[in-house]
């Protein structure tokens, strides 16, 4: 029963997801658009690809049920974070600033970093 709410739940959010994202391909090829919007673009379909992603682990991981276990390494939590926030700095178009303030002490956590992309 599980897997067929899951199913549906993953068919009703894929819908959409498909169809903005493709929408985004659309505008996209529109010379008109700006660098800006371009760049928007861009960031609305990483968007639905990451929604997509998530769909689909939670599907895989409800299929294996609890018997499944993530690939995970240890990483230090403060430099895996720093470079996600170099990844948002790079992205950003708006005039707000960007801060991250670590910890003294490195803090290790088991991590899938495929899982976890920005």
């Amino acid at each position: 029963m599980k897997n067929e709410i899951l199913g549906i739940v993953a068919h009703d959010l894929r819908n959409p997801l498909t169809a903005i994202r493709a929408l985004a391909g659309i505008i996209e090829d529109d010379i008109s658009i700006n660098a800006d919007n371009q760049e928007n673009l861009q960031m609305i379909k990483a968007s639905c690809d990451k929604a997509t992603s998530i769909i689909n682990d939670l599907i895989e991981s409800a299929h294996n049920d609890i018997d499944h276990v993530f690939d995970v390494e240890e990483t230090e939590l403060n430099q895996y974070l720093l470079i996600i926030v170099d990844e948002w700095v790079k992205r950003k178009t708006d005039k707000a600033n960007i801060l991250y303030y670590g910890t003294d002490k490195p803090v290790y956590l088991h991590l899938n970093k495929e899982k976890c992309s920005a």
